[in-house]
């Protein structure tokens, strides 16, 4: 979750939508303290006493919440602070067109004491390509997300955070790099990279933080289910806005032995 109620840059001209498709699995983490239970290293509360949860149709500001979208979900400690993670489902028929997830967190007294919002999700567009990238990562990433299961927690049974999300991208080919290697003058070996661009238009800052905190800082990207190296070959700030353009060099490697 990256930021509060407010949308990008809080003016409406600037709004961005994470795109998804029936059938996606997205996982959102938080890190917030608890101030509920008596001893949040071993929470007994969690989702559903100290923090409510809900899915909010962002055309109508109406609850469109459905059991089939929200069915795994934890409070837990990671040995250095209380975290919690929540897996929503697009199930077909049962999502808004566009839709944000909300949580509201309230206090020992029961008192409502914050309130977070999701990026805002819009089913993606026929006519427009879009990717799912994460990265399969272990312990803490740059934002002090965890990875790994709780040493305690309150909920379903604890699962591990997954960071990928569905992103608008236009994907062109780069001309590849030849690499030989010789001896005594021989070529003994030939290494071709082959890369293809991937561009990601006017997004907003906390969507470049992801990808260069959640993702890029691991190394190795996993694109469409498939594990890849990657490159951001530039990150440019749009003139007179808030938003940016992203370029991500994905690099894969076509080996010729000669012995």
């Amino acid at each position: 979750m990256e930021h509060n109620c407010s949308s990008c840059c809080n003016d409406a001209a600037y709004k961005y939508y994470m795109p998804y498709r029936f059938g996606d699995t997205f996982y959102f983490e938080t890190q917030i303290f608890d101030k509920y239970n008596p001893d949040p290293k071993n929470p007994v509360d969690g989702f559903g006493t100290w923090i409510e949860y809900d899915i909010i149709d962002t055309m109508t500001g109406l609850s469109v919440y459905t059991a089939p979208l929200i069915s795994e979900y934890y409070v837990g400690w990671n040995g250095f602070n209380s975290y919690q993670v929540i897996k929503v489902y697009m199930a077909n028929g049962e999502i808004s067109e566009c839709w944000q997830l909300k949580l509201k967190v309230y206090d020992s007294e029961d008192v409502l004491i914050e309130e977070y919002c999701s990026q805002e999700f819009r089913r993606e567009d026929d006519c427009s390509n879009t990717v799912l990238i994460g990265s399969d990562r272990k312990g803490f990433d740059c934002e002090r997300n965890y990875y790994g299961l709780p040493t305690a927690s309150s909920g379903t049974t604890p699962f591990i955070y997954n960071n990928q999300l569905r992103f608008y991208a236009d994907v062109a080919d780069v001309a590849p790099i030849r690499e030989t290697t010789t001896r005594d003058g021989l070529q003994k070996k030939v290494r071709i990279k082959y890369i293809k661009e991937y561009s990601l238009y006017f997004v907003p800052l906390y969507v470049v933080k992801y990808l260069t905190n959640r993702i890029e800082s691991n190394g190795k990207v996993k694109i469409d289910g498939k594990y890849y190296d990657v490159e951001f070959s530039d990150v440019e700030k749009v003139e007179d806005t808030c938003m940016y353009n992203i370029k991500l060099n994905i690099i894969y490697e076509c080996k010729e032995e000669n012995c």
